[in-house]
């Protein structure tokens, strides 16, 4: 099962790309190596405030809020730069994962793959962000990309990934790549020996579709066939009346549940395919 729904223009684009190729280049990992993405940027903002105890962070940040001082980074109101990394890449809040599965909520916290061992600077800080953009929200995006390029038979090859630029990327000092409020810096730098700077566009934009609406539209009978009809997963860890709370709050608009709905719906229907018709 995978949870990321953009492997849907993923299938798309590589369709597309095979009418005409066998082979492909990805740009993965250009992001993660070089702070391509605004996480970084959220988290090393303001992030000389760690060496603060969390309460004074937490105050700090809310000031900021009421227009009572200088407005922060919502990164720094986060108990460690792990849970915040952990909170903007889950798919679930605590509070939603502990109502929808209890027991999952419960899993001991050593298992976290963001642990940091505490501030010692900001170039120690954006290490750590590369580590964990690389170990955590690289590795879906290539499992993503290989799944939805081999089902079309398209071969995609990840340049930005040869260990001379793997290991060059690490000589580079990491907050040159965000001089000046910047990302990838280096990158452009590059390209503009060969592209015009003028043609190359700052503004990063996403790959999605309007999935949030999709399931409170056309997709609403699959969803609500997925998860509210029959068997509710052989594992036993789902509540029911927490996982119907939590699809009204979507359905109604109060909230937008897509990621963690689209995380539900694709282990159901692996469970479905994999386990229940055997």
């Amino acid at each position: 099962p995978l949870g990321d729904y953009s492997i849907i223009p993923t299938l798309l684009v590589s369709r597309f790309a095979r009418e005409s190729l066998t082979v492909a280049l990805s740009g993965d990992g250009g992001d993660e190596l070089f702070f391509g993405y605004e996480r970084p940027r959220s988290l090393l903002r303001d992030g000389r405030d760690f060496r603060f105890p969390w309460v004074v962070r937490y105050g700090l940040y809310g000031l900021g809020k009421l227009g009572l001082g200088r407005k922060r980074s919502e990164a720094i109101a986060a108990h460690t730069p792990a849970d915040y990394y952990f909170g903007v890449n889950s798919r679930f809040s605590s509070a939603d994962l502990k109502r929808v599965a209890p027991q999952l909520s419960e899993l001991p916290s050593d298992f976290d793959l963001y642990a940091f061992d505490g501030y010692q600077g900001q170039r120690h800080l954006a290490n750590y962000s590369r580590y964990a953009e690389f170990y955590g929200q690289l590795q879906r995006c290539l499992k993503k990309v290989d799944m939805a390029s081999m089902y079309h038979s398209l071969e995609v090859r990840v340049p930005l990934l040869d260990r001379e630029v793997l290991e060059t990327s690490l000589r580079i000092d990491p907050l040159t790549h965000m001089a000046n409020g910047g990302r990838k810096q280096i990158l452009f730098r590059l390209l503009e020996r060969h592209v015009p700077a003028d043609k190359i566009s700052q503004a990063k934009r996403g790959f999605a579709v309007p999935l949030g609406d999709w399931m409170r539209g056309p997709l609403r009978p699959l969803v609500e066939d997925m998860l509210s009809a029959g068997e509710l997963y052989t594992l036993g860890i789902f509540d029911r009346a927490g996982l119907h709370a939590y699809w009204q709050e979507h359905l109604s608009g109060q909230a937008d549940h897509k990621w963690g709905l689209w995380s539900l719906l694709s282990l159901q229907g692996w469970i479905n395919r994999h386990f229940v018709s055997c």
